[in-house]
């Protein structure tokens, strides 16, 4: 990330052009309309509009908006100009909401973290498995969505499908970029994360209840995926 800031504006100052940078605004409050790639978007509060740079575009304010800027030397992957298709809506906006507080607070480690999980957000909508691209990596992350709680042994889940542990990792990689351990990890701890925020329990209680037998390897689980303890997750952003 080159550049973030918290925004507002009656008008925006350039209307109709393109951006130097690829750039992402994240609107907190307030509407703008916009015809970038050919098409004609109407923006509102809570969604995160994508201008790749050179992409020409015309915009105009609607309703006085306060927004997210954050400018970026190049995107991680190939982004579309226009409204990021994201289907997990409460958790997009949660991230919104921490991601304004980060910057007002400058934490460029916590900054990043919330970019970083509204990308892996966007992949999710638009590049994860279905029946079209592979039917047993589909199913088994149906199952572990179901049964993130229970003790999972790939051995058993790739014997039902009557293929070898090592097919079925090279086709989680295929189609996700992620092994299925590191595919029920985010899961688990996405959980882990909600009840961190919403609830009383225990750290020991919660990673039992996502489904981590050891109050240790969920510890440093959750530190390597989100750079926080969950101590320090809890803290920090306890609603």
């Amino acid at each position: 990330m080159l550049n973030y800031e918290i925004i507002e504006r009656q008008e925006f100052f350039v209307k109709k052009g393109c951006h130097p940078k690829d750039c992402i605004i994240m609107i907190l409050n307030g509407k703008f309309n916009c015809y970038i790639s050919k098409k004609n978007y109407f923006a509102e509060k809570n969604d995160i509009f994508v201008f790749n740079k050179n992409s020409y575009f015309e915009r105009n304010v609607t309703e006085p908006i306060r927004c997210v800027y954050i400018q970026f030397d190049a995107f991680p992957f190939d982004l579309s100009d226009g409204i990021m298709k994201i289907s997990d809506s409460k958790r997009i906006n949660n991230n919104i909401l921490y991601l304004e507080q980060a910057i007002k607070e400058n934490n460029y480690s916590l900054i990043k973290h919330f970019v970083d999980d509204i990308f892996i957000l966007y992949e999710k909508s638009v590049y994860s498995p279905d029946k079209n691209n592979d039917t047993i990596v589909s199913e088994c992350i149906d199952y572990f969505e179901k049964h993130y709680k229970n003790s999972i042994n790939l051995n058993v889940i790739a014997n039902e499908f009557h293929i070898s542990k090592q097919w079925l990792i090279a086709k989680f990689k295929k189609y996700t970029n992620k092994t299925p351990m590191e595919y029920l990890n985010e899961i688990r701890l996405n959980y882990g994360k909600a009840l961190l925020r919403d609830s009383d329990s225990s750290i020991g209680e919660v990673a039992e209840l996502c489904g981590f037998d050891n109050v240790y390897y969920f510890s440093n689980t959750f530190k390597k995926y989100c750079g926080l303890s969950p101590t320090q997750y809890r803290n920090n952003f306890r609603l």
